[in-house]
């Protein structure tokens, strides 16, 4: 018995362990303590691949799409620019599947702007040789009369320089054991070095206390940002040569930022973990209440289901936000008026003419009768795929904000059309009314519409102390028809299950029912595709087919509906988000981005030439086949 309590006591702490070990920051623990930014990423393995994204991309279709963006970035290059391409690709596909993390250590005064300093670490461990010798092809490629490539050591490490790279200066790479590095510098690689135990970033309290509100088991990718540390660099004083038409420049910007409401800002921190298959993103900004400015729209109080149980059960998607519009208008008035208090002048006089001349108070007749609940939904049951959109404000007196809208219609109320041509511009527009039960919607018909004008009738109504607008008149009426018909959103099964997956009572909350979207636009996207694959063949661009796009069961299985909110507290704002669409641009994004970055960088400065014309031999020979 006690033998077997021993072994249960050991497993449990060693899972404990190992949980801590997955809670980490990816790399963080080999980084500066005083790191200005910081991105890690955990590389790939069981958790990742069996997620939905993981296995969206060992589709082979997918990889083989993977492989056509190889072919496109050498489309039409030498033969030596196209290994530079080939070694790169190599390299990060390495990089993709380790633990790696890359961040900004340093910015140093200089002449026109403050230098940066930088850190790339990837964790090898059983890639080292194959990506020592990626590495090595790729340098002896890059290798010129003009470049230096020598041996340094530092506390007994050794690593290479190279110098006299262009607008780079010199960059340092070497490996500490299994961990690769490129750095901008000897000081660099010094911090790096030293970079352990209490000076990396991991222990850094501040850093610390951030990751305590974001982080968590299986943490896929990472992120930090020490904004005021980062704010100090970039003052004046970090310029030696700022004149003073800059330094007013700069401190023109600490007058917006603050104006904004971002200048108590002091960190930001985030990560993306998986949880059940799927990406669950926490990022918070450790800002002091009262978020004010840029802020202010996400520090309202919080929703909960009975504000928007009007927005139907087939829903593709929603947006709820509890925001007071007078306050809104107020906040931009107060920024305004920090920033620019002649502008805020004459805004208002031009305000006050306005509102004399239509005989209502915007603030004291409209936005003063609405209510803090604004509602963005869309659904098929409204009158289509993003055609049956429609926006709704909860209104606290329906009669006082009637009056002050029948007053607007008055003044902009259409002249007979047998007036000459020179008559005002309201006689452009006409407003029509629809009778949809006993709720009137009004609408605008444009007389002479040009461009996006032919396509849309602007409308709004006000039923059940909502205030309703569309683009269309008939979306409203379809509203007002399937109100309280029709189960509620709130009702659907997918919808209960993401929301479950948030905190409760956000200021803002968004739903995307991906799959059931996926279904009404996966006809489109089959002729698009196809229409592109074609090109691209014909033209010799890539080689690419048709069946690369998945089919739609796939795409369904993999990509499941999509929920996110906002939550203010007295210390910040933290955005929640769960699901697979918003993994693609978090996930995939930062890792393209770069190595597309990289070979445009090469190219602006001569290292990889510009891509050349394709030759037209290739499109020749089709013709021929197809006259055969």
């Amino acid at each position: 018995m006690r033998v077997g309590l021993t072994i249960l006591l050991s497993v449990w702490c060693a899972w404990g362990a190992v949980g801590s070990v997955f809670a980490q920051a990816p790399l963080a623990e080999r980084l500066p303590a005083e790191t200005l930014l910081y991105a890690g990423w955990a590389g790939t393995g069981l958790t990742f691949d069996g997620s939905g994204i993981g296995q969206f991309l060992n589709e082979p279709v997918v990889s083989d799409a993977i492989e056509a963006c190889q072919s496109l970035l050498k489309q039409g290059l030498p033969e030596v620019e196209g290994r530079v391409i080939d070694h790169l690709w190599a390299m990060g596909a390495i990089a993709w599947r380790n633990p790696t993390a890359v961040a900004l250590t340093d910015l140093k005064p200089g002449e026109d702007h403050p230098v940066p300093s930088g850190v790339l670490l990837i964790r090898l461990g059983r890639d080292s040789e194959l990506f020592t010798r990626e590495l090595d092809a790729l340098v002896k490629l890059l290798e010129s009369d003009e470049t230096t490539v020598i041996e340094t050591s530092l506390d007994g490490l050794t690593y290479k320089t190279i110098k006299n790279l262009p607008c780079v200066g010199e960059i340092s790479w070497g490996f500490i054991k299994d961990l690769f590095f490129v750095a901008g510098g000897s000081e660099t690689v010094r911090q790096l070095i030293q970079a352990t135990g209490e000076k990396a970033l991991a222990a850094n309290s501040r850093f610390t206390e951030c990751w305590k509100s974001v982080g968590g088991q299986n943490t896929q990718l990472g992120f930090y940002v020490d904004v005021p540390a980062l704010l100090e660099r970039i003052k004046p004083s970090s310029v030696t040569g700022l004149q003073e038409p800059q330094t007013r420049s700069v401190s023109t910007l600490r007058k917006l930022i603050d104006a904004l409401g971002v200048g108590k800002v002091t960190a930001i921190a985030g990560s993306v973990r998986i949880i059940d298959r799927r990406m669950y993103t926490r990022a918070r900004l450790f800002t002091p209440a009262p978020h004010k400015g840029l802020l202010a729209p996400f520090a309202g109080g919080g929703l909960s289901d009975a504000d928007f149980t009007d927005v139907p059960e087939d829903a593709d998607g929603l947006v709820a936000i509890r925001l007071s519009p007078q306050l809104l208008w107020d906040e931009g008035h107060r920024v305004l008026r920090q920033i620019n208090p002649q502008s805020e002048d004459e805004l208002l006089r031009r305000l006050a003419r306005l509102e004399k001349d239509v005989g209502v108070s915007i603030s004291n007749d409209i936005l003063s009768n609405l209510g803090d609940t604004v509602v963005l939904s869309g659904a098929p049951s409204q009158g289509g795929f993003l055609t049956g959109t429609i926006l709704s404000f909860s209104v606290k007196d329906s009669q006082k904000l009637a009056v002050a809208i029948a007053k607007i219609e008055a003044r902009f109320r259409t002249v007979p059309q047998t007036q000459p041509v020179e008559t005002p511009r309201s006689s452009l527009v006409a407003i029509e009314t629809l009778k949809a039960g006993r709720v009137e919607i009004h609408y605008l018909r444009f007389i002479k519409p040009r461009g996006l004008f032919c396509v849309i009738a602007p409308a709004w109504a006000i039923h059940k102390d909502h205030l309703y607008l569309a683009l269309w008149p008939q979306v409203i009426s379809s509203v007002v028809a399937n109100n309280g018909t029709k189960k509620a959103l709130t009702a659907e099964a997918n919808f209960r299950d993401a929301r479950a997956r948030l905190s409760a009572n956000p200021s803002v909350l968004c739903y995307l029912n991906t799959p059931q979207i996926l279904r009404q636009t996966y006809h489109l996207a089959l002729i698009g595709w196809t229409a592109v694959a074609n090109v691209f063949n014909a033209e010799g661009m890539a080689k690419t087919k048709q069946c690369w796009l998945p089919a739609l069961g796939k795409l369904e299985k993999y990509f499941p509906p999509d929920i996110s909110a906002v939550y203010p507290d007295e210390d910040g704002i933290t955005f929640e988000g769960y699901g697979s669409v918003q993994a693609v641009g978090v996930v995939i994004g930062p890792l393209v981005k770069p190595v597309l970055g990289i070979v445009r960088h090469l190219r602006r400065q001569g290292i990889i030439a510009q891509p050349k014309t394709p030759a037209t031999a290739p499109v020749q020979a089709n013709q021929e086949d197809s006259n055969h």
